[in-house]
């Protein structure tokens, strides 16, 4: 989300960021804080803020936070912004969406940071909660290439987001199924259980490419460096490269 200036404050416009559906992951801590990215390559962040109408009114805010006053309680207490309601709460955003100033003061803050910085709408204070690398996407010829060939294969981790009866039916080898409805029962081993190698490139497959892709931003948000939505899922892949694989 990103936002733009009306009178009394701000509206919200869609950036293009994919929903979560609410099949499977009812609980959906997947908003958790992700941390180490930092530089040019970070082009997603999750961050809360303040919005005042002055300089001296941000800085006296960042004080009061810095003193332990809880940031959200002070969001609700005090913002001109409509995000009041939520904390301050603006959730992930991909770089490009916000405002120049509010984004640049999230580029260049630690995350865990809070810092001050003015845009047109105002003077914010800004909490900066997650950095993290948007995903991208990856065609079935894309990863033939590195299918076929073990040596390459084995610089990637293969996750397979669809349900277990999914894969009894049609499943492509080296993939670890993940099914997305079982969330809660795998969410540890990946958050805090060190299940995968968040610096490994990783592609994520599913039916058609669409599950594939909220899980490929559920991964980028835990820190995952570099990763892939397989287009078309696995359909795509029987339909291009191995009609042996059955359709469903």
């Amino acid at each position: 989300m990103g936002f733009v200036g009306v009178p009394g404050g701000m509206r919200w416009k869609f950036a293009g960021v994919p929903r979560i559906s609410r099949m499977g992951l009812r609980t959906y801590r997947m908003l958790s804080t992700v941390s180490g990215l930092a530089g040019s390559d970070v082009n997603m962040f999750r961050a809360k803020h303040i919005l005042l109408s002055s300089k001296d009114m941000a800085e006296s805010c960042q004080i009061q936070v810095a003193s332990g006053a809880k940031f959200g309680d002070v969001a609700k207490s005090i913002s001109q912004c409509p995000s009041k309601d939520r904390g301050g709460d603006l959730g992930w955003f991909r770089a490009g969406t916000m405002a120049s100033g509010f984004e640049k003061a999230c580029r260049e803050a630690a995350v865990g940071d809070t810092v001050v910085a003015e845009t047109e709408f105002g003077w914010h204070v800004i909490q900066v909660d997650g950095k993290a690398n948007y995903p991208k996407s990856m065609t079935v010829q894309e990863l033939s290439e590195l299918y076929n060939n073990q040596e390459l294969r084995e610089n990637y981790q293969l996750i397979d987001v669809r349900e277990h009866g999914e894969v009894d039916i049609a499943k492509l080898e080296h993939f670890e199924v993940l099914p997305m409805s079982e969330y809660e029962l795998w969410a540890d081993s990946v958050e805090r259980e060190g299940r995968f190698d968040m610096s490994k490139p990783t592609v994520v497959m599913c039916h058609h490419g669409m599950r594939s892709a909220q899980m490929a931003y559920y991964f980028a948000q835990q820190g995952f460096q570099d990763v892939y939505n397989l287009e078309g899922g696995i359909n795509a892949w029987s339909m291009a490269i191995d009609d042996n694989v059955p359709k469903y």
